[in-house]
Order: structure tokens, then C-alpha cells, then sequence
């Protein structure tokens, strides 16, 4: 450990304190809020090191997202790339003396990427938004339901995407991302009240607050229930669904 310590005392802007198995080093990159990185070094056999944050970053992360699966693909997508390990939340990487100052960079320039993954936050669920309502129907719907994917009615030309769920009254579910697909599910449930369908329809929104005021209107008295975000639709659709089924 001598030999490192000589190595982190030629950067005078590194810090170094003993920890309680090894190093702490202060490095002068910053998160958000002004602290500096903290990583530790411990020496794990003749001139092997562990380079890691002691599970701080993932720590820092959760206090701004909830780490979903896709979310979890995005953060091993980043590891992978950059050849860094996870174990149970402590980013790190193995290294020895001739490749430290690298392997520290390294490590520093990834934890820097999935900092910012909570900067992408908005971005990162928008893009993902279809593919989370998928994901809840596969997972939660279709064991226990038919479910016709990208349902459209043969004697209904223009029919936006939607699903359709078998119950003993039919339930067409519309992902609702922006002020286009507010309107065409509001047409949409428009022309299913032609075909004289018992049915029901349910819109799920990304964010109902972005959707301007004409088209919301015609989402909110076309569609039978409309749920604002993806987590209202989660929380309270199973009690809903299970009223068409009982």
C-alpha cells in the first residue's frame, strides 16, 4: 500500500485519509451538490488493489430515482462499457500499481455517467414510456388476461395503438404520451361507441399536466377513465380490471 500512497502523494488535488481496511481518497471531481468523489482502496493480494466507492454512488442515485429494471439496464449498460464491476452496489475495479492512475481515472469517469443518469431522468422515462406499459402488461396483465397488442378494429380504419383486454367487457387501454395520442385515443374511443361494443376504455398518460387543454378535454369525456401518470396506473388499475372480471 506504501507504493500506492507514494503514487497519489505525486497529485497534490487528491486527498488521501486511512480508512478502516485500507485508503480514502478525495478526489476533485463533484457531484451535484459541491462534495468531491470519495473512493476507497483496499489491497487485496500481491499488487492487486480494489478501486471502489463503497456503494456511495448508488446511494447518491437513489435519493433521485427509483433504480426500475430499465433503469438497472441502463446502469449495467454504463458498467460494462467502461469495464467497471458491481458488487451489491459497490462500483469498483481491480487494478495494480503500474495501471492505478488509469484505472482511478477510470472509475472516476464512470461513476461521472451515472451521476448524470439522474440529470437524463426526464429524458431517459420519457423515451421509455411505451416500453414501461408493455412491460406491465406482459408482466401483470397477460398471465391472467387475453391481451391483443396493437388492437385495431377491422371496420375501424384510423384506430390509434392500443390493447385490447378480454374481461367479461372488453377494456381498450391507450398509452397516452403527448397531445397527438390524446387525440387520437380520444377519436378512437369516439368510433368504438359506434360499433355499440359494451366496452370500456382507459388511458394511461405519461403526464396528463402536459397535455394542453383542448385535447385533454376530449381525452377526459371520451375515455371512461384516464389515469395522469404511469404510478397511478399501476397503483389502481388491478382494482379496476378486477371489477370487469368478477
Amino acid at each position: 500500500m506504501n507504493a500506492i500512497n507514494n503514487i497519489i502523494n505525486q497529485y497534490k488535488d487528491i486527498s488521501v485519509e486511512s480508512s478502516y481496511n485500507g485508503l480514502k481518497l478525495i478526489i476533485p471531481y463533484y457531484h451535484d451538490d459541491g462534495d468531491m468523489y470519495e473512493l476507497f482502496i483496499k489491497e487485496i493480494g500481491d499488487n492487486k488493489f480494489l478501486i471502489h466507492d463503497n456503494g456511495l454512488t448508488l446511494m447518491r442515485l437513489s435519493y433521485y430515482l427509483d433504480l426500475t429494471d430499465k433503469r438497472i439496464q441502463v446502469l449495467n449498460r454504463i458498467l460494462t462499457e467502461n469495464y467497471i464491476n458491481n458488487n451489491n452496489g459497490d462500483i469498483n475495479i481491480q487494478t495494480d500499481e503500474e495501471h492505478f492512475i488509469a484505472s482511478l481515472n477510470q472509475i472516476c469517469m464512470t461513476i461521472s455517467k451515472i451521476t448524470n443518469m439522474k440529470i437524463l431522468s426526464k429524458e431517459m422515462v420519457s423515451s421509455m414510456f411505451y416500453e414501461y406499459i408493455d412491460e406491465y402488461v406482459t408482466r401483470e396483465l397477460i398471465p391472467h388476461y387475453e391481451v391483443i397488442r396493437n388492437y385495431k378494429p377491422n371496420d375501424i380504419d384510423y384506430f390509434p395503438t392500443s390493447y385490447k383486454i378480454k374481461t367479461k367487457k372488453p377494456i381498450y387501454l391507450f398509452p397516452i404520451k403527448e397531445n397527438s395520442s390524446a387525440l387520437r385515443a380520444a377519436l378512437g374511443c369516439n368510433q368504438l361507441k359506434l360499433t355499440k361494443e359494451s366496452h370500456s376504455s382507459v388511458g394511461v398518460c405519461e403526464n396528463l399536466d402536459d397535455i394542453n387543454k383542448m385535447d385533454k378535454y376530449f381525452l377526459m369525456t371520451a375515455l371512461d377513465k384516464t389515469y395522469p401518470q404511469f404510478k397511478n396506473f399501476k397503483e389502481s388499475f388491478p382494482e379496476f380490471i378486477e371489477r370487469f372480471s368478477a
